[in-house]
């Protein structure tokens, strides 16, 4: 892990950050990455005894969380209502829908869920630090809902290891996560 800087020795902006993340996992063999992120999320105590699990539905060249979906779970997909993630209860065999930003949500009719439903969730990003910050695609929802949930919720960030640093830009409203998942195996945040 390292501090990310530009060509010049500056450090790089949420901005530059996006940009220089998505062309690193684009490198990645992320379907391999992806299952050994998974094997060792299933391993977590966290996990095992989580009841309701919170999933996002992956884009590509993002880390495949779905391959979680073989435990027995209650599982819970988010789906963008009014500018706010909305958790609704998913079963595998479930049709998803495409939203504008072309990411695979559940139906409206779908059993909506409550936030204090939520047990774990997995939470998406291009890159973090060793403190548990992400950079996320610069919307600001997973912040709003990071907040919105119960305190005991587990948080977990599943990241390329080489997308960890010690540390990233991060604003008032950033929402840290609990324990980062890589390739290499987990490391939990101490508080």
């Amino acid at each position: 892990m390292g501090f990310i800087q530009d060509n010049e020795g500056g450090f790089m902006t949420k901005k530059e950050m996006r940009k220089f993340a998505k062309e690193l996992r684009k490198e990645k063999n992320l379907k391999e990455i992806s299952e050994k992120i998974c094997a060792h999320v299933s391993q977590l105590e966290e996990f095992q005894q989580a009841k309701n699990v919170m999933l996002y539905s992956p884009l590509a060249h993002e880390i495949d969380v779905f391959c979680l979906l073989s435990h027995a779970k209650n599982w819970l997909l988010p789906k963008i209502e009014d500018d706010i993630i909305i958790p609704y209860f998913y079963h595998p065999d479930d049709e998803l829908l495409i939203n504008k930003w072309q990411i695979k949500e559940p139906y409206l009719e779908k059993s909506k869920a409550e936030f204090k439903d939520i047990d774990l969730i997995m939470v998406p990003a291009l890159c973090g630090d060793k403190n548990g910050y992400r950079v996320g695609y610069g919307f600001g929802y997973y912040d709003k809902l990071l907040r919105s949930l119960p305190s005991n919720c587990v948080k977990i960030l599943p990241l390329v290891s080489d997308l960890v640093f010690d540390t990233v830009p991060k604003d008032l409203w950033d929402e840290p996560v609990d324990i980062i998942v890589t390739e290499n195996g987990a490391c939990r945040i101490k508080a």
